[in-house]
């Protein structure tokens, strides 16, 4: 039902509940980082990371992670790549470093992992590590 609910450890209450939020993929990463949520993946805006805050209801910081602005080539495009990915999120225990992995598809599976998509195609696959300070 698209809800994300924060428990109180000690007896299992709801302490706040999250419905309707913008949507996240399968493989979203959440991390409750004081009063905001650290969401990764969220739907429509792949390669970005959002810090969502639950009392306004609303996105506070929104940053781009892997500049996604894919052309489309019309019906000569071989492969219909799938978006890039924010694999890991770690935040430093001060919050101010972080590391995130990306995975980057390509449209050369000599590049990267090689990966088969669902229609039998091969596209490869980058990893990459950014340190943000």
């Amino acid at each position: 039902d698209n809800t994300f609910q924060l428990y109180q450890a000690h007896n299992l209450d709801v302490f706040w509940k999250l419905q309707g939020l913008v949507g996240c993929a399968k493989d979203s990463t959440l991390i409750n980082d004081q009063d905001l949520i650290l969401v990764s993946n969220p739907l429509q805006s792949a390669g970005k990371l959002h810090w969502f805050d639950p009392k306004e209801q609303r996105v506070k910081v929104q940053l781009e992670v892997i500049p996604y602005n894919r052309v489309s080539r019309g019906t000569r495009q071989k492969v219909l790549l799938p978006p890039p990915q924010i694999t890991h999120v770690a935040l430093s225990a001060g919050k101010d470093e972080m590391v995130t992995v990306e995975a980057v598809p390509t449209e050369n599976a000599l590049v990267g992992a090689k990966q088969v998509l669902q229609n039998g195609n091969e596209i490869g696959v980058v990893t990459t590590v950014k340190f943000w300070a």
